[in-house]
């Protein structure tokens, strides 16, 4: 089977064959035919790989990402498609909801403070779950990881970071400049990704779950984003 991909970060004959090289190391590839002009490397597999697989074979300049496809050859989403992660985000509302009828108050401020903390807690522990899947399924699509890959593998630790800061009320403004930032960069390759209909999986859940790249994630990054930002203006 053939699978042609895009390759960034190659830039001369020299890199081509690096990146020839280092994809027919594996035994599962029989070929690997770059194209230096067009960016591109068509790979001849025995059996298919995930991105994230190929991209592990290539030195840390390298990632390969697939081309865009067809709007007629994109799967079709449904609630069936997210509803791991619509569970997820209801578990996180009754845990929010919990915590503030334990506190006898039910305050904005500090429901969103616990919502923000389950949702980062909650989503490193599935990231971490497979860190090094994450990293190389993150690295996919995401601009920091691209250019400073070890970022994939710190990424989740920010947001356990951010969620247990968040749970404790310690240093909101502070917390929520961080996360203004970390959501920020994070939401930047997400929406390049859906503008050129990639056909790749969001890595939010890790890599347990199938969930397609869609405006549903920039929706949720997005609220994320200007939930800190409320936040952050409130507590000044």
């Amino acid at each position: 089977m053939h699978h042609t991909y895009a390759v960034h970060g190659m830039t001369c004959s020299s890199c081509a064959q690096s990146v020839r090289a280092a994809l027919e190391s594996s035994l599962n590839i029989t070929a690997a035919v770059v194209d230096l002009s067009a960016k591109t490397v068509t790979i001849t597999m025995q059996a298919p790989m995930e991105v994230a697989a190929l991209n592990a074979l290539l030195p840390p300049k390298y990632t390969l990402t697939p081309l865009p496809v067809p709007t007629e050859a994109l799967p079709e989403k449904s609630l069936r498609t997210y509803w791991p992660l619509v569970l997820v985000v209801l578990y996180i509302i009754g845990g929010t909801l919990h915590l503030s009828w334990l506190r006898g108050a039910f305050l904005p401020s500090a429901m969103m403070m616990d919502f923000m903390g389950l949702f980062f807690v909650g989503f490193a522990f599935f990231k971490l779950l497979d860190l090094k899947g994450f990293a190389m399924s993150y690295r996919s699509y995401d601009i920091l990881t691209r250019r400073w890959p070890v970022w994939g593998y710190i990424y989740p630790f920010v947001e356990l970071a951010l969620g247990l800061l968040y749970l404790r009320q310690i240093a909101p403004l502070w917390t929520s400049a961080a996360t203004v930032v970390v959501m920020g960069f994070s939401i930047i390759g997400v929406i390049q990704s859906v503008r050129q209909r990639r056909a790749i999986k969001c890595a939010c859940l890790g890599t347990g779950f199938n969930l397609p790249m869609s405006t549903i994630t920039i929706i949720e990054d997005a609220l994320m984003i200007l939930m800190a930002l409320w936040m952050g203006f409130s507590s000044l």
